[in-house]
């Protein structure tokens, strides 16, 4: 699946190296396509549809190794 849209956005993740974003057929977004994700995530009313469909990607992504070290 290379299109998928909910409410009134639209994600094209047609190329494998850009994701494109539109809300009401207009482009807000191109860029990676995990980011894309995350913003439809951010920015629909009803996200659960969303979560669903990717939730492969979004559950690939390693959390971050880096981590605060304190001051002592």
């Amino acid at each position: 699946m290379t299109i998928f849209k909910h409410e009134d956005f639209t994600l094209d993740l047609h190329q494998a190296s850009k994701g494109k974003l539109y809300k009401h057929e207009r482009l807000i977004f191109i860029g990676d396509g995990y980011t894309a994700i995350q913003i439809l995530l951010r920015n629909c009313k009803d996200n659960e549809p969303v979560k669903h469909k990717f939730h492969s990607q979004l559950t690939m992504r390693q959390p971050s190794k880096f981590k605060e070290v304190s001051e002592k």
